[in-house]
């Protein structure tokens, strides 16, 4: 019980939020905008990738933004889809090489239409 209690303690820590992403900013269908993040002791050469999804649905992909980012610049412009008005959006940072494991979920937002 002790090795398990133990074992515990020292995961724990490392699964927590290292990244936090956030919605971008007058986000408007087809156009550029920024989405930046902050760091909390993220491990070094942990590198991710961006995805627009449907907040309410786990398979509502919707674009992926940008691959491969390296987590350091800590903002990245990407150019959004062209779906047209779209609610309840959020922005996922996803592991490379396995993007089942999400390190981040911004908050939801709203696509505006472009003008």
């Amino acid at each position: 019980m002790f090795f398990l209690k133990a074992t515990l303690l020292t995961i724990i820590p490392t699964l927590a939020v290292a990244l936090r992403i956030s919605a971008p900013t007058n986000p408007v269908s087809g156009e550029s905008t920024d989405i930046t993040w902050t760091l909390d002791g993220l491990p070094a050469n942990q590198n991710f990738t961006i995805f627009l999804m449907r907040a309410d649905d786990p398979f509502g992909l919707l674009g992926i933004l940008a691959e491969d980012v390296d987590y350091t610049l800590q903002t990245v412009t990407v150019t959004l889809p062209d779906i047209g008005p779209a609610n309840n959006l959020v922005i996922k940072a996803v592991q490379p090489d396995w993007v089942d494991f999400v390190i981040s979920t911004s908050p939801a937002f709203n696509l505006e239409a472009a003008s």
